[in-house]
């Protein structure tokens, strides 16, 4: 079969998109193709997306409907130099490709055009957190934004949208804030649905309404809700949200979800106290339908400044993760915080930076929901947002390859628990002097140099 392959032509399947980037490539199934249960809960055996290295990502660009499988083999041969058994590799990717329906090929040259976006030489966003108000009906004891009546422009966020679309951007989570105090909220939602693959809303869930539901409920293929939720205990989610009634309005608006069809996930903010409501919280998601869960520690930043983890509460914490994984791991997705889909390329870093980025209201970008100003990249011009990626590319490359703090590199740091995989929690720990940066091997590892240019300004030398 390979044989009768040599001949023939061979095109990029027009149901798919191929990303550049510097270093890599990513094959995805454009909008209509998606199967949204399989990319939020990262499905390993889907082809919804494909992480190539940069042989590949060559090899696909040159399959373009004009060229034969012969004609592109030659052309790598005479470039690289290749011996017997890289051209034979090359052949084997190309039928893999092709058995997995990446590439067509036809006894004649195609015509159809490619769709390439991104670039080789800068980082572009395939994810993009935007934060669509600084207000907020909450008063969370553990909130990092500071309460301000910005609104994002949505004519403006509508053409970036558009733009992005055609470049990298595959999907979008719209966050606050409360993205649902919006006043153009169903609007943005809509302009995202239409031309992104997957769009999630990450909401307190206290303010959706039938009528909101009815409407988005069009758009439920594309559309996710993340939803905040802390505790099954009532009075302790209220407390820590800092609304009487917060948690019943929270999971009736959960429960009106999941009747219609939505895809749900609950996310839970964990400290010392409720670290023990894990699991009966699970249980509870389980038993009203959601179909993924997610906690995560709060950190000492926002309303949670002064909050501080103690080295016994976070061995306490990696026992019950420990636990709850290995339970309940089969029955119900449990999205672990820093996971990635760009395994093998870039193994130790969780994408902050340079995959992945944050918008605020104003326009900033940053590479984490959790980060702060000292942290903005730059204001993004949203007509012309390929240029804005290009002037900071230095940036984002030192984010693409920042190791990260954990295993290997930090030994047995007291704060391992904390710091593991975040850059920020790091900091934070350098920062208020809970560790010398003399003592910190990561620190000493990165260097005060390369932490400074991406704003995480370490005092000491």
């Amino acid at each position: 079969m390979m044989k009768n392959m040599m001949e023939r032509y061979v095109i990029l399947n027009p149901e798919y998109k191929l990303i550049e980037s510097p270093g890599f490539g990513v094959i995805y199934k454009k909008k209509e193709s998606v199967a949204l249960d399989k990319i939020i809960f990262r499905v390993k055996e889907n082809n919804t997306s494909v992480w190539i290295n940069s042989d590949a990502l060559k090899i696909l660009e040159l399959c373009d409907g004009k060229r034969r499988i012969k004609d592109i083999i030659e052309m790598i041969v005479s470039e690289e130099n290749c011996n017997k058994s890289e051209i034979e590799k090359i052949k084997e990717f190309l039928f893999l490709a092709y058995r997995n329906e990446h590439i067509l090929i036809d006894d004649l040259p195609i015509k159809k055009g490619m769709e390439i976006g991104g670039s080789k030489e800068f980082y572009m966003p395939l994810h993009l957190s935007i934060e669509l108000t600084d207000s907020c009906n909450l008063n969370c004891a553990h909130c990092y934004r500071s309460k301000a009546s910005n609104y994002i422009d949505p004519d403006k966020l509508d053409i970036f949208i558009r733009k992005m679309s055609k470049e990298t951007l595959m999907g979008v989570e719209l966050t606050g804030g409360e993205p649902i105090l919006h006043p153009d909220f169903i609007d943005i939602v809509e302009c995202c649905v239409k031309n992104l693959n997957i769009v999630g809303v990450l909401t307190n869930g206290t303010l959706l309404t039938e009528k909101m539901i009815e409407k988005l409920s069009a758009y439920r293929d594309s559309l996710f809700f993340g939803i905040s939720l802390d505790s099954h205990d009532p009075e302790y989610h209220d407390r820590f949200r800092g609304m009487r009634g917060a948690w019943e309005k929270t999971v009736r608006n959960v429960e009106r979800l999941i009747n219609k069809g939505f895809l749900v996930r609950v996310g839970m903010s964990v400290n010392q106290e409720n670290m023990y409501h894990i699991e009966p919280l699970l249980e509870f998601c389980m038993r009203i339908g959601v179909k993924a869960f997610t906690y995560s520690p709060i950190m000492p930043f926002g309303n949670a400044k002064s909050f501080r983890w103690e080295i016994e509460d976070l061995k306490k914490l990696a026992e019950i993760e420990k636990r709850v994984h290995k339970k309940y791991g089969k029955v119900i997705p449990i999205v672990k915080e820093h996971s990635s889909s760009s395994e093998g390329l870039y193994p130790n870093n969780c994408g902050a930076g340079w995959k992945t980025f944050v918008m605020d209201p104003r326009g900033y970008i940053r590479p984490c929901v959790v980060s702060d100003s000292r942290h903005n990249i730059g204001r993004i011009d949203f007509e012309n947002p390929r240029k804005f990626f290009e002037k900071n590319k230095e940036i984002s490359n030192i984010y693409a390859n920042l190791l990260l703090p954990g295993k290997g590199v930090c030994d047995n740091c007291r704060y391992i628990n904390f710091c593991s995989m975040c850059i920020l929690r790091a900091e934070k720990v350098l920062n208020e002097g809970l560790i010398d940066p003399g003592d910190c091997k990561w620190f000493k590892k990165i260097g005060k140099e390369k932490l400074d240019k991406i704003g995480g300004i370490i005092h000491g030398d």
